[in-house]
């Protein structure tokens, strides 16, 4: 029973370990039906994973253009976006295009 506690303290500790810095990004694609997409870093580098049991605050889809906030976690996938908040509405040079 000890050993239980103690890896699940572990998985604990690796999962908000692993947690990045704040980051914040565009919504390229969401597939409402399928409740997932993926986000454009401001930063650059690949699109990131988003599920929408990750979205905060009674979030519950995105819509593309909408500029988020986010920490990004790593696990044997890739990076996926956690704690999404929306920052705005839409990305004002997505209306411009």
């Amino acid at each position: 029973v000890k050993d239980d506690s103690l890896q699940n303290q572990q998985q604990d500790s690796t999962s908000t370990a692993n947690l990045g810095e704040r980051q914040t990004g565009t919504v390229k694609k969401w597939l409402t039906g399928r409740g997932y997409g993926f986000v454009a870093r401001d930063t650059g580098g690949p699109d990131v994973f988003v599920h929408v049991r990750n979205l905060t605050n009674g979030i519950q889809s995105l819509e593309e253009g909408q500029i988020v906030e986010f920490n990004i976690i790593k696990n044997e996938k890739g990076e996926t976006a956690q704690n999404i908040t929306v920052f705005s509405e839409k990305s004002e040079t997505s209306d411009t295009m």
